[in-house]
């Protein structure tokens, strides 16, 4: 009896190697700086919200109030493009209340119509009504304090795209880095370009703004945003333009009109409440920055491949401002299908990973090679 064994004809099965993702025309090789930020905060956040696509069905109230301020300052400064007969400061800000006005359609609801007495019995009425309210004040008093400056506008809200490259080899990775510049301005008095970033903050002190000059987002838009325009002589300073929100709320038995009356009265305290705080650019930084952002891309490049998982960060859950939207899918599980109902009751899919975007920064044809 012949007991060798006999050839086998099957083949162990090999392991299917993963495509590797290049640098192409197709979708999923843009980034913003929110995202890079979000990665760098907590990486399952960013994992529930660029990969899943999950967005909360409410907005975070600051997210909501800044994207405001934001369209405001861009009606604002945007008044230099229009014909010199509707350039006053007054009629402007019919504009910018109407757009304030239609951001908080609620408003009306918190306001008695007889007595216009301050109602707080519907909390998000009454939320609508305050930063209605707020809002107003704030953009009043800032055309105040700044009614002319020594700029001359060259830019607003300009959308940029660029290639995410090693610095110190050129090597592009298969990422693109997406973002929006609030303000580009020529400052007649130091005659230098700078870069102008819009925010509200609900305390303007010395860590405030140490957190500035680490600021990932401005620094790595001064260094792409002179390649994507083709600007020769480089982006000196950032510039941040940085309004204080006011925290007084509405008091028992008050008016809408007491409230913002005490709103106004609040901005014209203190000119503190206003800060230009400007921030140099230099080359050692810059080139800093644009190593990390690097970095960062190869380890999301990881992640997305399935290489390595992304890991929560459970020190972020909670800070002063606010809860992380997504902690309940945190503590829930770790697959789709068991966080499904939170999912149906918290969030929304989004159609984009990133829906701030407009059609024309999506066009890879934009892409500065």
């Amino acid at each position: 009896m012949n007991t060798e064994a006999e050839p086998t004809t099957e083949v162990e099965p090999t392991k299917p190697k993963k495509k590797r993702l290049r640098r192409t025309d197709g979708e999923g090789l843009i980034t913003t700086q929110s995202l890079w930020q979000t990665f760098q905060r907590c990486e399952k956040r960013a994992e529930w919200q660029y990969i899943h696509r999950l967005r909360p069905k409410k907005i975070p109230e600051p997210l909501e109030f800044g994207t405001l301020f934001h369209q405001c300052m861009e009606i604002w400064y945007g008044r230099h493009q229009l014909p010199e007969a509707f350039r006053a400061p007054e009629m402007i800000f019919g504009i910018i209340q109407k757009t304030i006005d239609d951001y908080y359609p609620r408003w009306s609801e918190a306001v008695e119509p007889e007595t216009g007495i301050i109602k707080k019995d519907d909390a998000e009425s009454f939320r609508h009504l305050r930063s209605r309210l707020l809002m107003t004040a704030m953009i009043h008093a800032y055309i105040r304090k700044y009614p002319e400056e020594p700029w001359r506008i060259l830019a607003i809200e300009k959308e940029f795209r660029v290639p995410i490259r090693n610095p110190e080899t050129n090597k592009s990775s298969p990422y693109d880095l997406v973002g929006k510049i609030d303000l580009l301005v020529f400052d007649k008095e130091t005659e230098e370009l700078v870069i102008v970033d819009h925010k509200t903050a609900k305390t303007i002190d010395s860590n405030y703004i140490l957190g500035l000059e680490l600021d990932l987002q401005v620094h790595l838009y001064a260094i792409h945003a002179a390649k994507y325009l083709k600007i020769k002589h480089p982006i000196k300073s950032v510039k941040y333009n940085v309004v204080k929100k006011c925290q007084l709320q509405g008091r028992s038995g008050e008016t809408a009109e007491e409230l913002q009356d005490r709103m106004h009265e609040w901005y014209m305290d203190d000119e503190s409440f206003f800060r230009h705080e400007g921030i140099p650019m230099d080359e050692e930084k810059c080139l800093r920055f644009e190593r990390e952002l690097w970095e960062r891309s190869r380890y999301w490049y990881r992640k997305t491949q399935g290489q390595e998982e992304f890991l929560r960060n459970t020190t972020a859950c909670f800070n002063p401002m606010a809860k992380c939207p997504y902690v309940e899918l945190c503590k829930t599980g770790t697959t789709m299908d068991e966080v499904q109902l939170v999912v149906q009751d918290q969030f929304i899919v989004a159609d984009e990973a990133h829906p701030e975007l407009t059609d024309e920064m999506l066009d890879p044809d934009l892409v500065t090679k």
